[in-house]
């Protein structure tokens, strides 16, 4: 196969071919179920490094089946295994299996075979939507493989904790077992120019309501972020929990090498943010090039204002750099993909907060101003205002948004408004309150104000309130220190 027909192949399907280690890795986790009459599916093989894995480790291939949509590929399968099968496994797939292996295609909902077959893939698949091929994969292998059955495969990770995938993860937790997920290297398919986040995530199939307890009282091996493939056999980054603990957690979400404390302050907690703040998205232009304009552009001009679309240029306070008619009606009643929401808090004193990156941050928003899609929140209450800026600014805060609730590069105010919100006495919150405001009317005067031991005194006051331990303070702060490669 050319590398200009391999790099084809990718971009229409979303198809990166697995490196050798993590192949070798997937493998021996279904080794132990490996017998002489197993049948053993690929249903997306490509190279077939699968296959040819099970091949040295005794399997004969009459037991190998592989289903592709490359011709050349099946070509090349046809050298391994008689099965190997030129249809498309989402809508062809025949037959059960002791054993499913792969690496599925991560193409999102705009791809074009989303696109092409979108109405029929929400039918077969449903409840589970078509937000990415490799659910749709990892569901459809899973109809076919045997009870009692083992499968393993490398998905995007967004499955962990994206509530798109909620229903996907409910699934799991009723029909299966979950026997480990691995977080893998960051830069595992870097050198085939992508950039994704990946888990490999390996299951016993098991339903049936009569296995509720073997399933929920099932443990599962939780393995955080390797730094290499050679890591996947000796990392002491491991956790173990039942699996019912997940059934626990706000939409079924998976959790790992999470301190057990903060797990249950997750679950325990019954005062998120929404309780305190109102708020959310605000206007969706449909075409930002058509109804903004930057900042030197409507400078003075007081039928501009401001439009806060992502807090993440700044913590605490920016200043804006897009800008919005003020007479934002004539748009939204002449435009129908001109979209308002929370229009009663338009122009208000608020927080605007980022929704788009791998770090988050929370901003001061003046009075006066616009907001867009990302999210944002507002109170009449001063003090609660800055104590609520201050706590999102936090440690603790982003932690919980980027390494339990959403560990993708979005964070949606459906995420924020569920963050735990607890209150300090009334004298300590007017002090952080204080101590927040005074780090935006300094960011006022001089964006380049250092306010970094103020924000570790912040820190603190949160880490007191939230009664984090100093062991677990550390695994909070060793984790938001670089949230690039930590997620």
């Amino acid at each position: 196969m050319t590398n200009d027909h391999n790099k084809s192949i990718q971009r229409t399907l979303g198809a990166y071919y697995t490196a050798q280690l993590t192949v070798n890795y997937i493998v021996q986790q279904t080794l132990p179920h490996l017998k002489k009459n197993s049948k053993i599916l690929d249903p997306a093989a490509g190279d077939g490094y699968f296959l040819k894995e099970f091949k040295k480790h005794g399997a004969n291939s009459n037991q190998l089946f592989a289903y592709d949509v490359d011709p050349l590929a099946i070509k090349k399968l046809k050298k391994i295994t008689p099965f190997a099968i030129f249809k498309d496994s989402l809508q062809e797939l025949d037959g059960t299996y002791d054993i499913i292996v792969g690496n599925p295609p991560y193409s999102s909902n705009e791809c074009d075979y989303i696109k092409k077959f979108r109405k029929k893939l929400r039918k077969d698949f449903y409840p589970v939507p078509p937000s990415n091929l490799y659910s749709l994969f990892f569901l459809q292998s899973l109809r076919h493989l045997k009870e009692g059955g083992i499968m393993s495969m490398i998905l995007l990770d967004s499955f962990i904790s994206n509530t798109y995938y909620k229903p996907f993860r409910e699934i799991i937790l009723q029909d299966c077992k979950i026997k480990e997920i691995v977080l893998a290297p960051r830069k595992l398919f870097h050198k085939m120019d992508a950039d994704v986040r990946t888990a490999i995530l390996t299951i016993e199939k098991c339903t049936g309501l009569d296995k509720i307890d073997e399933r929920n009282n099932h443990e599962v091996r939780l393995v955080d972020r390797v730094n290499t493939e050679n890591e996947y056999w000796t990392s002491t980054q491991v956790q173990t929990v039942k699996q019912k603990e997940f059934l626990k957690m706000p939409e079924s979400s998976f959790f790992i090498n999470i301190p057990k404390k903060i797990i249950e302050l997750i679950i325990t907690s019954k005062t998120p943010l929404e309780n305190f703040l109102g708020g959310g998205t605000g206007i969706s232009t449909g075409n930002d090039k058509k109804f903004l304009k930057k900042s030197m552009d409507v400078k003075n001009n007081a039928n501009w204002v401001g439009y806060y679309k992502n807090g993440i240029r700044g913590s605490y306070f920016y200043e804006p750099t897009m800008f919005i008619e003020k007479n934002y009606k004539k748009n939204s009643d002449k435009v129908s993909n001109f979209m308002l929401r929370n229009e009663k808090f338009f122009f208000k004193e608020g927080i605007t907060c980022s929704s788009v990156g791998v770090g988050f941050s929370a901003s001061y928003l003046p009075p006066g101003n616009l907001f867009g899609v990302n999210a944002n929140f507002f109170t009449d209450d001063e003090v609660e205002l800055y104590y609520a800026l201050g706590l999102l600014n936090s440690k603790i805060a982003k932690y919980i948004l980027k390494a339990i609730f959403n560990r993708t590069n979005n964070v949606s105010s459906k995420y924020i408004k569920r963050l735990p919100y607890l209150s300090p006495t009334p004298k300590m919150k007017k002090q952080i309150s204080k101590i927040v405001k005074n780090i935006v009317d300094n960011l006022k005067k001089d964006y380049g104000y250092d306010y970094s031991q103020t924000q570790q005194n912040l820190d603190d006051y949160f880490f007191q309130i939230y009664n984090i331990t100093e062991k677990d303070r550390k695994h909070v702060e060793y984790f938001v220190s670089d949230i690039y490669n930590r997620l």
